[in-house]
């Protein structure tokens, strides 16, 4: 069986008999499988980083990068100036005021960039491709015809076909 924590914290402890295990390819009597998402989190999770680093980039693309000079050596200027740098973002109302131990000015972002967008797409395409589901993305570039994407999400079909045929034998066999 299995022992689950309740609402309380309490241990629960269910019997083999009184549950319906369904598993997604399984070894022997280990019950929890393999997720069927299991190949897309690779390229989710890269997909999240690179929209996460495109997201700051354009942040700061928009602003630029603050740079502070500090005439003097006052420890507090010096710390001020740090909260000032730091809070810099991209806001109709945001503003810095110079006075004479501080000095501000944005740097423009200069050499090449990549594009972010081709690299996104495609792990956006794997995460698609991982699920037999990259039918849904024909369209979104030059190419993709309607007969493919017949052909693709027929095959898509016959998987889940597969995969509720697998929950209806473990019904049928169990329950």
């Amino acid at each position: 069986g299995v022992i689950q924590l309740g609402n309380d914290s309490l241990e629960v402890q269910l019997e083999i008999a009184r549950l319906l295990i369904f598993t997604h390819e399984g070894d022997g009597a280990n019950i929890t499988g393999r997720s069927v998402f299991r190949a897309a989190y690779k390229p989710w999770w890269y997909k999240d980083k690179l929209e996460r680093i495109t997201y700051i980039a354009a942040e700061r693309g928009a602003v630029g990068i603050p740079v502070g000079t500090q005439t003097g050596d006052d420890e507090e200027v010096a710390n001020a100036i740090e909260d000032i740098l730091q809070g810099v973002r991209a806001h109709e109302s945001g503003f810095v005021r110079e006075d004479d131990r501080f000095k501000f000015r944005l740097e423009g972002m200069t050499g090449s960039r990549v594009d972010p967008v081709p690299i996104l797409q495609d792990f956006r395409r794997g995460v698609f491709v991982s699920v037999l589901a990259d039918f849904l993305a024909l369209g979104e570039g030059t190419a993709g015809s309607w007969a493919l994407s017949q052909d693709k999400s027929s095959f898509f079909v016959m998987a889940l076909r597969s995969v509720v045929k697998d929950i209806e034998d473990t019904y049928n066999r169990y329950l």
